[in-house]
């Protein structure tokens, strides 16, 4: 599955390109969730982002006026027996009101 939105954030001001990523993320996460809700495996990728505009050129998708957000592949898992990842301690990226 290829998100996309319309307009482009290559050069846009930071409120841009959040405002932007703030209504796609919120979307594709929500299908994430409904996927593995009926079995399936998903992960948010950025593989195509080097060749997006060939990407798009092969989809027929307007390069200059749609951005190609994310690559989620999305499959049957090989079982059901997932777990958390391995994290870094809370402690040494949380900050509480200080650095």
């Amino acid at each position: 599955m290829i998100p996309s939105v319309e307009g482009r954030t290559d050069h846009a001001p930071v409120l841009d390109q959040a405002m932007t990523w703030g209504s796609i993320l919120p979307a594709v996460w929500s299908f994430m969730l409904a996927a593995r809700n009926r079995g399936l495996g998903t992960v948010w990728t950025t593989a195509h982002a080097p060749l997006e505009k060939e990407l798009a050129a092969a989809l027929g998708v307007p390069h200059d006026e749609v951005m190609l957000a994310a690559l989620v592949p999305l499959a049957f898992t090989l079982g059901t027996e997932f777990r958390p990842a391995p994290r870094i301690d809370r402690r040494e990226v949380l900050h509480w009101d200080r650095w």
